[in-house]
């Protein structure tokens, strides 16, 4: 297939969550041997720059199969929305319009929106809708979402994944217990006062669990207790080489807009063999569900309940050490990049297919 992706910001050295999937996106297309275009922000070098004048962009996607448009909480700039359009569609050769859904307009309320500008989103997504060909969803709440709330005519899940991978070094000191945290400390839905609440309860009561804060926005947080390490901004690798020496996870939220998430992160963490504690969550739930791990759920959300389970994964190595591998499992065997992509790709290749008769 020949895609031409909108609305994609990336660049090498990247370390947050949405430009892991962007690289694995890129890198399972070109493997499987499609070809790929993008605007000036997509900086990779498996992609082909767009030329800058309308008309060029214009013949460039008559030549294409698909307009592959990655969004999150609102609707793109208008140099991507008039392709949307019903003129736009027949000016560039109609191809197959593909918006994929990494979360919802509701949670522009943790970064910043007010209720009109989120409002004025949802009514800007559904006057577009018409023109959607296929939503790509990242997890089955988005799928619904869209559908009932969008009106899109028709949605598939994918969800996120990781890279299967083995520990290439094992924690140096059985006496204590690792934990890490990665991803964006700025969106407002992470609950870190639980997970600062539970550290302190651990340094109180003199159990040897240390916890490491990755991403940007750790280095700003205040009122940490000495046992949290806040590391700051890493390059994506840098952070999953980090979890080779973290004997256990912590995945947080508020109930919310995160509810619709598929946290990367948890992929992540699964893949290295991670033990990953988190709080109720719809996915999570579901995978901890099917890896045999729901204990690690802290189902109360209380600082007291997230404590005993570090301090029981601390106690029990063993227990340990089978929640870590029982989640790699579930991605080692289907939740990897690879089969997740490639199921995207038929997805793509059978809408083709329908719309062509």
């Amino acid at each position: 297939m020949r895609l031409v992706l909108a609305n994609y910001g990336y660049s090498l050295g990247h370390c947050g969550g949405g430009e892991a999937h962007i690289e694995a996106f890129i890198r399972e297309a070109r493997q499987a041997g499609h070809t790929l275009a993008g605007w000036p922000e997509l900086r990779h070098p498996e992609v082909t720059r767009l030329p800058t004048s309308t008309l060029g962009i214009a013949l460039r996607l008559r030549r294409a199969d698909v307009l592959y448009t990655r969004l999150q909480n609102s609707p793109p700039v208008p140099k991507y929305t008039r392709w949307f359009s019903r003129w736009g569609k027949r000016l560039a050769g109609n191809p197959l319009l593909v918006w994929e859904f990494n979360t919802v307009p509701e949670q522009g309320a943790y970064i910043g929106l007010d209720p009109a500008t989120i409002a004025y989103d949802r009514r800007m997504f559904r006057q577009l809708a018409p023109q959607c060909d296929l939503a790509v969803c990242v997890s089955q709440k988005i799928a619904d979402y869209v559908v009932t709330e969008l009106d899109l005519p028709r949605a598939v899940v994918i969800s996120n994944g990781a890279y299967p991978r083995e520990r290439q070094v094992t924690p140096a000191d059985s006496n204590r217990l690792d934990v890490v945290w990665a991803g964006s400390a700025y969106i407002g839905w992470n609950d870190f006062d639980l997970l600062l609440a539970g550290a302190r309860l651990l340094q109180q009561a003199g159990d040897p669990v240390h916890f490491h804060l990755v991403g940007p926005g750790t280095e700003t947080l205040r009122d940490v207790p000495a046992n949290v390490r806040a590391h700051g901004p890493m390059a994506h690798h840098e952070t999953t080489a980090l979890f080779d020496r973290m004997g256990a996870a912590v995945c947080l939220y508020r109930p919310g807009p995160a509810d619709f998430s598929s946290p990367l992160k948890f992929f992540d963490y699964s893949a290295s063999g991670i033990p990953t504690v988190s709080t109720p969550h719809p996915q999570m739930d579901a995978l901890h569900a099917e890896a045999g791990t729901t204990e690690l759920v802290v189902s109360s959300r209380s600082p007291q309940q997230l404590a005993e389970q570090l301090r029981q994964l601390l106690r029990l190595p063993d227990r340990r050490r089978g929640h870590g591998l029982a989640l790699q499992s579930l991605v080692t065997h289907t939740y990897n990049w690879p089969t997740l992509m490639a199921r995207l790709f038929a997805h793509l290749q059978q809408a083709l297919a329908r719309r062509r008769g």
